[in-house]
């Protein structure tokens, strides 16, 4: 060992990708296919002045003293295993890993960060790839030879390391340079929150939870506020995220306080929107029933029946899912471990042994947290007594520890245990099932919140009322009034975040700003003997009602963008307003932020939550404004036409009457639009068309370029199968509207129309347009835009027999996926099915059938019908023809029952089997064949499509 170069060296780890696999299928002959690939490496290593310091199983381990001598090896070893011809002419391909640190030699080799960071490059590679750090890079980039480039593959997490590294890819000329993606530690899917402080102790508590977790499905952490569940929680899964191939998911109900909102909750950060018609308890089910993923309900306390039953579906829903809880009890379920989180670890007797005391977890994350706030600050002789008496005196509860550790920016530590040893007791009138430690929680809070200015307790008394967070403006905009002055509040909330008592986020719109759950509820129950709450309550619902009023004439032009996202950071407080507002019986103000919030559920794709609100009693309220109630109703009229077509022409008809009462040409344009689109999915395209017209007038007259642009839409929307060429002309005016307006999710939708109306005749115009609707709605992160458009793309492709329409179709299968929509999904499926039908039978099969149950399981009829066309294609190759003609018959029979008028557009294409079916039965088989199917309901239909 004493051979090896020390100082800075570079290290090369390699080894075998699918060995396991290559020792099954060349069994005694592996042996000698190893010992080939051995000798190729200790060549190349040796060559260009390496060391080979192991080589063990199917591994390589080289040290160097030169980055640029690593390169050739690295390079000699690629291009030799690559020109060599192995046994039985399997492929032998090597991943290697490159990273440069220090060398340091211990009794039995190298040790150090630097060799495990080498050999946690190389384990991320794939066969063949050679992956090399930023450190190599920064000695090699400016020397390399012309037949070797550096690609950047950005920054990757690595297995049991804290730090990201900076990974690029040696291109090698002659080798392949395409590989799959690297699988990092980043590559399982999560919302799990970076944590920005280091995570202190708990060693032992987290070796029981992974072991628990391995052999149990519902594992919940319970015990009081402040004892660190979430965080444990967070570290944990964070530990074993890995084994979830299908993701972790954190659902965070701390700040919901609707028991009808917890499984919608979980639904948002798993990106799964809600299906028309049905619960979304339902649709989590069927999203996870084949899933390896762990759902992490986070502060469950005060939701324990409705988070139970969550917690109930999704596993009885999928064998591979797994629930973690946080909770102050556990949720009572069968099956459930309940796993109680003590206190860290405080010494309990006398401090005489300073390195003792440090060994202490609480002790500990009081020196790491402090040493946050006063740089260099350090737990020693000095003051390790009154340390240890904080923490000890503090129970140990990690909350209540860092509120204190933060305390050292201003006070020392004897002071710290002084002020505790004064003021820390208990506070009475609780819960009557509080813990003792809850309590001391609620002093430890009291103590920070004593210590605050007159004004800075005002106002964080108020900021208790934000849901989700704030910003300086919402602050100023809500509480700035009896006492304290708006220009005031800015530095109040900075003097809070210095104490300690709110925390600062960035986020993609600004800095926003936000209260510890504890401090929340804590600054809540203060508000009760100061001032009137309900008041301060009615601000909130009031200012944010005007916030998004704001926000949603954003929504219509070009700060769409930036209006969705500070949409999406308020929504929180948005939907608090709205459940204050319909609880205290503000109807006014219901009806306004629905009005307001109509475009943004409808951007979302978050229909059914965005229509509940709107009720048919506020529609029919003749105590409230007639104006108000119509803006209501038509920002929800989207969600209600694509959920219930009927029920969509009903409510139209009844806004439409309503908005002739008025003398507002705006609205009645909107009405009379909506009106015309809604009824011709009933199949009345007449009264359709003359409705549309009427609102192009209107909007004409009224100079709303907007609301012309959208009844022009929609007018080429309906009107294309009766005047195909009336309607493109229109559909391309409100698209040069909406384009004039900056209105781009309305541009991607026009596209997309335009796209869809010339799919039969002229598909490289709608190829082109829905090129366009595609690179849009991928630019404004719009998934449900991007997932439409690929599918429509993919149809086309699929009828032109492109190459890539099977990648297209699943691609945009995987986006409808993603984001719940299981009506398009099924669609997708079906034209995935129709594509395969020539070449992979079988799998066609599976894919019509499960695009048919699909369609049955969401009330798609129009899908359904299509889909069951597409099996009969299938049963006609398969010389079934009675059983085809049958499936005809009833596919025919159901759309013709159907009231979607709009699906006869897009059947399936039944020639030519169709044609081949009835020309080689006889007119009697056939027509026996035939009506059997006619007779059939739907449900008997599907059963036989299926069977």
């Amino acid at each position: 060992m004493a051979d090896l170069p020390t100082g800075t060296v570079s290290f090369l780890f390699t080894d075998i990708e699918g060995s396991t696999k290559l020792l099954e299928e060349l069994g005694e002959v592996y042996v000698d296919l190893l010992e080939e690939h051995h000798l190729v490496l200790q060549n190349a290593i040796e060559e260009a002045g390496g060391i080979r310091v192991s080589i063990e199983g199917d591994g390589a381990f080289g040290v160097f003293s030169s980055a640029n001598d690593v390169i050739e090896a690295a390079v000699s070893a690629q291009v030799a295993l690559e020109s060599k011809t192995w046994p039985s002419h399997v492929s032998v391909r090597v991943r290697m890993g490159i990273h440069t640190g220090e060398g340091v030699v211990g009794p039995d080799g190298y040790v150090g960060l630097a060799v495990h960071r080498a050999a946690r490059i190389s384990a991320i590679a794939n066969g063949g790839q050679v992956l090399i750090s930023e450190p190599t890079r920064s000695l090699v980039d400016s020397g390399l030879p012309e037949n070797l480039r550096l690609q950047d593959l950005g920054r990757h997490r690595l297995k049991g390391l804290s730090n990201a590294e900076h990974l690029f890819q040696l291109l090698i000329s002659g080798l392949p340079s395409e590989f799959p993606a690297l699988r990092s530690d980043d590559d399982v899917r999560t919302n799990l929150p970076v944590q920005l402080t280091s995570f202190v102790g708990r060693e032992r508590i987290l070796a029981e939870l992974t072991a628990l977790l391995e052999t149990n499905r519902l594992v919940t952490l319970t015990g009081v506020g402040g004892t660190g569940k979430t965080r444990l929680a967070y570290q944990l899964a964070g530990n074993i995220k890995e084994q979830f191939s299908d993701g972790v998911w954190v659902a965070e109900l701390a700040q919901i306080t609707d028991p009808e909102l917890v499984a919608n909750q979980l639904a948002a950060e798993m990106g799964v929107r809600p299906q028309p018609g049905e619960a979304i308890l339902q649709t989590l089910a069927s999203v996870v029933r084949y899933q390896e993923v762990l759902v992490i309900l986070d502060n469950c306390e005060h939701l324990l029946d409705p988070s139970a039953l969550l917690a109930a579906e999704l596993l009885q829903a999928g064998s591979e899912v797994k629930v973690l809880a946080t909770s102050r009890e556990a949720l009572g379920m069968a099956g459930e471990v309940s796993y109680p989180v003590a206190s860290l670890g405080v010494p309990r007797g006398a401090t005489k042994d300073t390195a003792h005391v440090l060994t202490y977890d609480g002790i500990e994350l009081f020196a790491e947290r402090a040493a946050l706030v006063r740089p260099g600050f350090l737990v020693d002789e000095s003051n390790v007594d009154a340390v240890a008496r904080i923490c000890r005196r503090l129970d140990g509860l990690p909350l209540a520890i860092e509120l204190a550790a933060a305390k050292i920016r201003s006070l020392s530590p004897d002071d710290i245990a002084e002020h505790l040893d004064d003021r820390f007791r208990l506070l009475t009138g609780g819960s009557r099932t509080a813990l003792p430690r809850q309590q001391t929680l609620e002093a430890t809070v009291a103590w920070s919140y004593d210590h605050l200015a007159v004004t800075e307790k005002m106002l964080f008394r108020r900021l208790s009322v934000f849901s989700g967070g704030f910003t300086l403006e919402t602050v100023a905009m809500i509480c700035a009034e009896d006492g304290l002055d708006a220009e005031d509040t800015d530095g109040l909330v900075l003097d809070l975040v210095d104490k300690s008592m709110v925390v600062m986020e960035g986020h993609e719109t600004g800095t926003r700003y936000r209260l510890l759950e504890t401090l929340r509820q804590y600054g809540r129950e203060q508000l009760v003997g100061h001032g009137d709450p309900e008041l301060l309550r009615r601000n909130h619902a009031e200012g944010f009602a005007n916030h998004a009023e704001v926000l949603n004439s954003a929504l219509r032009g070009p700060g769409q963008d930036t209006a969705i996202h500070v949409l999406d950071a308020e929504y929180d407080n948005m939907r608090s307003a709205l459940t204050w507002a319909q609880g205290a019986g503000e109807s006014a103000l219901v009806l306004r932020l629905v009005a307001a919030l109509g475009a943004y559920w409808e951007h979302l794709g978050n229909w059914v939550e965005g229509r509940s609100w709107m009720t048919a009693e506020l529609l029919e309220n003749e105590d409230l404004s007639l104006a108000l109630r119509i803006r209501a109703a038509l920002a929800v009229m989207q969600m209600v036409i694509s959920d219930d077509k009927e029920e969509g022409a009903m409510l139209a008809s009844q806004v439409l009457d309503l908005a002739l009462q008025l003398d507002d040409k705006q609205l009645l344009a909107e009405a009379m639009a909506f009106h015309g689109y809604a009824i011709s999915w009933l199949g009345e395209d007449d009264e359709s068309i003359a409705a549309l017209e009427k609102a192009i007038e209107l909007s004409r007259t009224d100079a709303d370029s907007w609301a012309l642009a959208n009844a022009l839409s929609m007018f080429g929307n309906v009107a294309f199968r009766r005047q195909p060429k009336r309607a493109m002309e229109t559909e391309k005016e409100g698209l040069a509207l909406f384009r004039e307006l900056g209105d781009m999710f309305k541009t991607a939708d026009s596209l997309y129309h335009l796209g869809f109306m010339a799919s039969e005749s002229n598909p490289a115009d709608a190829l082109a347009w829905l090129e366009q609707s595609l690179t849009i709605s991928r630019q404004l992160d719009s998934p449900s835009g991007e997932g439409h458009a690929l599918l429509q793309l993919g149809m086309v492709k699929r009828a032109a027999s492109q190459a890539d329409a099977h990648q297209v179709l699943t691609n945009a299968l995987d986006v409808l996926t993603e984001i719940g929509d299981h009506h398009c999904a099924a669609n997708t499926e079906r034209e995935l099915g129709l594509v395969e039908l020539d070449d992979f039978p079988e799998v066609a099969k599976e894919r019509l059938e499960r695009a048919v149950s699909m369609a049955a399981d969401v009330q798609d009829r129009a899908n359904m019908v299509r889909s069951m066309e597409a099996i009969s294609k299938l049963l006609v190759r398969n010389d079934d023809l009675g059983r085809a003609v049958t499936l005809y018959g009833a596919s025919s029979q159901l759309l013709g029952n159907s009231r979607q008028a709009h699906a006869s557009l897009r059947l399936a294409d039944r020639e030519p089997e169709y044609s081949l079916a009835k020309d080689r039965l006889d007119e009697t088989t056939y027509r026996k064949a035939w009506d059997v199917g006619v007779a059939m309901s739907a449900i008997e239909a599907v059963e036989y499509a299926l069977s």
